[in-house]
């Protein structure tokens, strides 16, 4: 992925870098400083195990923000380490089991509690994908194939089976094929979209109704809006 694949890299966020206004950027950013500082004060010493596995994790959570995970994943065990160290040793005491079991039972609650139903997923399926968008190119029965948005690309191998996607989440087969950076063009506008609409012959076009492709799209000649609500815009040919 980080020799071959530059189109993925470039336009997938999750290989952006972390944004330190996300909570997952702003964790990378303290437990880093913390690290550093506690490694100044000489409150903290690392094994070469230890930097072997935490260099390269943080080298790329820092360029990655799919690498997160994994920072920590190592992470974890070296902080704890750190603050144990840090607070001294003390003498072990028996486990105290009517707390475990306070515990226990507080977390199995909160998972009850916060486990979302089926109205919620439900809500939440219809309020990020194009739901009413996908009724409508069902029943109007359009022509494929299909240029659909990346980021809806999962949801319609679900809900729209019977048309192919353009592209998807695989973006890592997408890349190998050069639709990737053919799309990423389109995308970004960076050359004439008719280019690509005729070298594929695409029928329709499933798009988020505020995206600039969608912009451009309302002043292309051979182009008609033919749906659109709240989320989603279906663009069509114009009969010949």
């Amino acid at each position: 992925t980080f020799l071959n694949q530059h189109d993925n890299l470039a336009f997938v966020p999750e290989w952006f870098p972390p944004n330190v206004h996300d909570p997952r950027g702003l964790g990378l950013v303290l437990v880093l400083g913390a690290i550093g500082v506690a490694g100044l004060m000489r409150r903290a010493r690392a094994s070469a195990f230890e930097l072997l596995v935490f260099v390269p994790v943080t080298f790329l959570a820092v360029q990655h923000s799919r690498m997160l995970f994994a920072f920590g994943i190592v992470a974890g065990p070296l902080v704890s380490r750190m603050v144990a160290e840090h607070r001294g040793a003390r003498r072990r005491r028996p486990d105290h089991w009517p707390t475990n079991a306070f515990i226990l039972l507080l977390a199995a609650a909160l998972c009850i509690a916060k486990f979302p139903g089926t109205a919620q997923i439900q809500a939440n399926i219809e309020s990020s994908n194009p739901v009413k968008a996908v009724q409508f190119i069902r029943l109007a029965r359009l022509p494929a194939p299909m240029l659909n948005d990346y980021a809806w690309g999962g949801y319609l191998i679900w809900a729209l089976p019977e048309y192919k996607t353009f592209i998807d989440g695989r973006a890592d087969i997408f890349d190998w094929a050069g639709v990737l950076k053919r799309y990423r063009g389109w995308a970004a506008l960076t050359e004439d979209p008719t280019r690509l609409l005729d070298d594929y012959r695409i029928g329709f076009c499933l798009l988020p109704v505020r995206g600039r492709q969608a912009v451009v799209m309302r002043h292309l000649a051979e182009w008609e809006q033919v749906y659109a609500d709240e989320s989603a815009a279906v663009f069509a040919r114009r009969p010949a």
